[in-house]
């Protein structure tokens, strides 16, 4: 989504108003630094109206060397 670290932080600190709605991009606390799961954040792009551009990069994709 292109944001900085801080607006991450606040998303999941204080959420964001949207539609009058309250959301919060759900995260993991582990050894003290957040952890952001990749469905909480398609959710929560989803719920903010983000439309996701298409990954051609191929880096999901098992690797078909031995």
């Amino acid at each position: 989504a292109n944001v900085t670290r801080a607006t991450l932080y606040r998303w999941i600190e204080k959420g964001l108003t949207v539609e009058g709605k309250l959301l919060y991009l759900t995260a993991v606390t582990i050894g003290g630094q957040y952890r952001i799961e990749e469905p909480g954040l398609n959710r929560f792009l989803d719920a903010i109206g983000y439309e996701l551009e298409p990954d051609d990069s191929g880096e999901d994709e098992p690797n078909s060397e031995p």
